[in-house]
């Protein structure tokens, strides 16, 4: 059984912080996340699935990182 890392600190503040670039409620973010990695928060993601919500919301807001 493969245990994936859980995301880190630096990858939870740019999700939070892409979140607020792109006028999501904490109810659009967890719809998002939902979505793109089956979670409900964000603490709640391994670190790969911390990258395709940070993708996802890169593309909402035309952000990179």
């Amino acid at each position: 059984m493969l245990v994936e890392e859980r995301l880190s600190g630096k990858q939870l503040g740019a999700i939070r912080a892409a979140a607020r670039r792109a006028g999501l409620s904490r109810d659009g973010l967890a719809e998002l996340l939902a979505n793109t990695a089956g979670r409900e928060e964000p603490a709640q993601l391994s670190r790969r699935e911390a990258s395709a919500v940070l993708d996802k919301l890169s593309a909402m807001t035309g952000y990179t990182r």
